[in-house]
């Protein structure tokens, strides 16, 4: 079986060696989507529900975790 040349380590090249093309980022560009207010919205949410999670294990821990029906 016949061993394949070795590839480079480096990532960047030139673009001297890359056929006349630029060198950095390749591909369309996109532009980024801005966070908007429903986004703040989710992370308020979010933090609300993490903080009422944290009170309700301190309230169950004070009857030991234990849950009686009824």
């Amino acid at each position: 079986m016949a061993k394949s040349p070795a590839r480079s380590t480096t990532r960047g090249s030139t673009a001297s060696t890359r056929g006349g093309r630029p060198a950095g980022r390749q591909g369309v560009y996109v532009a980024t989507p801005q966070s908007d207010i429903y986004v703040t919205l989710l992370a308020v949410s979010l933090g609300a529900m993490l903080i009422s999670i944290t009170l309700l294990a301190l309230r169950l821990s004070q009857y030991e975790f234990k849950i009686t029906p009824g």
